[in-house]
């Protein structure tokens, strides 16, 4: 992507040693924003993969709304701090006046719709630890390889290097767009899927009079686990393991 837009620049003003530095003191800033939502991400999907393989996706979906929001706060701050304190950037990346102004000319757009990456990035690493590749494809990948270098090259020929930086919010915006339908119709299925199973439950215990304890399947699978840890692991690291992988007691 960074390839992609320095071409953009140098085919779109003659000023273009001036933007290339500029945007290099932009990708450090940005650089540095991401880590801590990639941690996020990375962490929810640890926790999605644990609890959904032990049959918790109510504990799984709790993870991903937690860090869906905190990674939302995260790059709320940093959108902020790109409205408001772009000068203050500008001026600490660089001494020379026309540097420093087009680092408030690149910033100022490029975070404006930046808080939506964070629950964007969160969502699409949680996919995988459910086993749906195609959804984390999509989410990682249309942008930086499709939508964002699409934008670049029209606005580029269009408006010149002024409004050029407005293709990364549009394709923020469009990036939410793509997220927003892959989480409702991910709800879609899970409802569409749970009503079958409850119909079949409910069936199996009008007919025999025995309906299926709630979380036996659970317990068969994960019944030796949740015991070992209850029983010969420390306090600390037993109570962690039964959060994580066992079925509450009753």
């Amino acid at each position: 992507m960074a390839s992609t837009v320095i071409l953009v620049i140098g085919s779109t003003t003659a000023d273009h040693a001036t933007y290339v530095a500029a945007y290099g003191a932009v990708t450090r800033v940005l650089g540095l924003a991401f880590l801590p939502q990639m941690a996020i991400a990375l962490t929810t999907q640890s926790i999605t993969g644990n609890n959904a393989g032990a049959g918790l996706m109510g504990r799984a979906d709790a993870a991903l709304r937690l860090s869906m929001g905190t990674a939302f706060l995260w790059c709320l701050s940093v959108t902020l701090a790109g409205v408001f304190a772009s000068e203050t950037l500008g001026a600490h990346f660089s001494h020379d006046p026309s540097v420093a102004a087009a680092v408030v000319k690149m910033l100022r757009p490029m975070t404006a719709l930046y808080a939506i990456n964070g629950p964007v990035l969160v969502l699409a690493l949680h996919y995988p630890a459910l086993g749906h590749p195609v959804r984390t494809a999509a989410l990682t990948l249309a942008k930086s390889w499709l939508i964002l270098p699409t934008l670049l090259v029209i606005l580029g020929r269009v408006s010149g290097i002024d409004y050029l930086w407005f293709a990364f919010p549009v394709a923020d915006a469009m990036m939410f767009v793509i997220a927003l339908s892959l989480f409702l119709t991910t709800n879609d299925a899970k409802s569409s899927a749970k009503k079958p199973h409850d119909t079949a439950n409910s069936q199996n215990g009008q007919g025999t009079g025995e309906g299926t304890p709630a979380g036996s399947g659970n317990q068969r699978h994960i019944g030796q686990p949740c015991a070992i840890a209850r029983t010969h692991c420390p306090a600390i690291w037993g109570a962690r393991l039964e959060y994580a992988f066992c079925p509450p007691r009753s």
